[in-house]
């Protein structure tokens, strides 16, 4: 008897689990197939009273901010410098490290614009890029139909094992369910002979 309420309420449940795994599936795949990007509205400006007060807060923005020209000096100083820190026998990374410690930068930044006046100068040679050999677009082909075909087993996969576990689950349950009805039929006998 137990067994019977225990599978007829386990049953509906067992069912509903299975499809909502395989609807999660389905799912997956379709939204990977269109995912799209997302725009973002722009932030909102804010909001002056009247023209006048729009030009006389840009005048005022444009008296106190301190523009820096752009002819170059960055750079020559950064390459003087690190030159200079070279000449006492530290390697390059060494000196970018030091002077962007002392200017407060990036040591990257550093970097780029000593090479950057370095290629300029003829100090260094033009960067060299890696040569890539391209495959074919029937290796492509292949490639992507060996790496949808992992990933679509991966997820089968997954499912499979998850509903294998459920399956194995409920059998366990049953035996447990069945185990104690007997004991149950046991103890009754017991006390209808006492």
């Amino acid at each position: 008897m137990w067994l019977y309420v225990y599978v007829s309420i386990l049953t509906p449940c067992f069912d509903e689990v299975v499809a909502r795994l395989r609807n999660t599936r389905a799912s997956k795949a379709t939204s990977q197939q269109g995912r799209s990007k997302s725009r973002r509205r722009p932030a909102a400006k804010p909001a002056t009273t009247s023209p006048s007060q729009r030009r006389a807060a840009k005048a005022a923005a444009q008296e106190t901010s301190t523009k820096r020209i752009r002819d170059g000096s960055v750079g020559r100083e950064t390459f003087a410098a690190v030159q200079a820190l070279v000449e006492q026998g530290k390697t390059k990374s060494e000196a970018f490290k030091q002077i962007a410690e002392d200017t407060g930068k990036n040591s990257g930044t550093v970097a780029a614009a000593f090479y950057r006046v370095a290629r300029a100068e003829g100090a260094v040679g033009p960067r060299q890029r890696r040569v890539k050999t391209s495959p074919t677009s029937a290796t492509r082909r292949r490639q992507r139909g060996a790496a949808n075909a992992r990933q679509a087993g991966a997820s089968s996969a997954s499912v499979d094992q998850v509903v294998g576990q459920l399956i194995a689950n409920v059998r366990a349950l049953t035996k447990a369910v069945r185990a104690q009805d007997a004991e149950m039929r046991q103890l009754r006998a017991r006390l209808d002979k006492g």
